[in-house]
């Protein structure tokens, strides 16, 4: 209980840290038109933003500075993105949530809009939670949704409104040869590499919008380590308190670094060993009498998948918690008794608990300690029998670039 109480309130205090984001080199063009140089909190965001943290200079105070309050913004070489009042299609894409219209469900919504495609011809993408919607402009024409809608005839047949591929063919150029619009999907990479394609033709491509071609980054990492483990027993009636064991452990983990907010949210999977062997005295209930010894011996391959989210101290530095559900893929769970025979019980049904880790990156190497909850392997085969497994993991680990 002390491990989980010290484990709790360290995790507790780094998880109220706040995330280290950086201020970069940027500006804003207020409500009036004017354009202010500063630095702005560069927070890489999910979603379109509806403000921003801005200060003039790196001494400078920090302000907020609100949707309504500018036309636009951009962090130098990183990002740009203006505000907008537009036609947003807020109809569902889910298949089990689609409507049985073909023509979109406009709702007029001011946005600050991100440009990922500039030149001749300018994209722009609106993303909040999970709807994403694209809009485009050119030198001629004022922005315009690129339409897209699903919608089902009532039954398992469903279509798409593909206008957006026709609205493409309005785009021409006398330079080159433009990818067939008709073979175009509705996806961000797609639309991007289309709108790139017509500015090139033009000789009119703008860059410095890097950051719209970031894709998930998957590492493997090997590591191994000491588990600090315990566990408690309760056979025929009489509990025993087994001592705390150290054991190692060893295993691999594939982790996918999202490509927002900074590469600070990742999904991982990993499998590592678990291990405990250990005995203690069973005294009698009415007194200090000793009446024999059981032994406990636990081996198991873990299975672990969850979430991580990393705090940057430097760019070659962070501090990360995780959570994850632990589940055993093979386990082994034996009791053994000098009282009697009858106290000895054999379990291979594997457990499973949450687990919450925290840790420390330098580069490709990776120090965590991880918390596991307590796991019964004995009340699911004997219901008058329980047990309680815990564990704390100390793992050193090298991370390596899959793709």
């Amino acid at each position: 209980m002390k491990q989980l109480l010290t484990f709790l309130i360290i995790f507790g205090n780094l998880f109220a840290l706040s995330a280290q984001n950086t201020f970069e080199k940027g500006s804003y063009v207020d409500k009036d038109g004017n354009q202010i140089s500063g630095l702005i909190l560069d927070i890489d965001w999910l979603n379109n933003p509806t403000a921003i943290i801005f200060k003039p200079s790196l001494d400078g105070q920090e302000k907020e500075i609100r949707m309504d309050q500018m036309q636009g913004f951009e962090i130098t070489g990183v990002s740009r993105y203006e505000r907008h009042t537009v036609q947003v299609d807020r109809s569902s894409d889910e298949i089990d949530a689609l409507g049985t219209l073909r023509a979109p469900e406009f709702q007029e919504e001011t946005a600050i809009l991100q440009i990922i495609a500039d030149g001749a011809a300018t994209l722009y993408e609106y993303s909040n939670n999970s709807l994403f919607r694209y809009f485009y402009k050119t030198e001629s024409q004022a922005l315009e949704p690129l339409i897209y809608k699903r919608y089902t005839l009532g039954d398992s047949n469903i279509k798409a409104n593909n206008r957006f591929q026709q609205q493409l063919t309005y785009l021409t150029c006398d330079n080159g040869k433009l990818p067939r619009t008709k073979n175009i999907r509705y996806r961000k990479g797609a639309l991007v590499q289309f709108f790139n394609a017509y500015n090139e033709c033009n000789d009119n491509r703008i860059d410095g919008l890097s950051k719209s071609k970031q894709k998930t980054k998957v590492y493997g990492k090997l590591f191994g380590g000491l588990t600090s483990s315990s566990t408690a027993t309760l056979v025929r009636n009489t509990l025993t308190e087994f001592p705390n064991e150290v054991s190692s452990t060893v295993g691999f983990e594939v982790e996918g670094v999202l490509p927002f907010n900074n590469n600070k949210w990742s999904f991982f999977a990993g499998m590592n060993s678990l291990n405990y062997k250990g005995e203690a005295e069973v005294k009698s209930p009415y007194g200090d009498i000793i009446r024999g010894t059981r032994m406990v011996d636990f081996a198991a391959i873990n299975m672990s998948l969850g979430a991580r989210h990393y705090m940057f101290i430097t760019p070659e530095q962070k501090v990360f918690i995780n959570v994850s559900y632990g589940f055993e893929l093979t386990s082994s769970f034996d009791v053994k008794s000098t009282i009697s025979t009858s106290d000895e019980l054999s379990v291979t049904i594997p457990a499973a608990s949450i687990e919450l880790g925290i840790g420390y990156a330098y580069k490709r190497i990776s120090l965590e300690a991880r918390y596991i909850f307590q796991r019964d392997h004995l009340s699911q085969t004997f219901v008058s029998n329980s047990s309680e497994y815990t564990a704390i993991m100390l793992t050193l680990g090298y991370n390596f670039l899959l793709f």
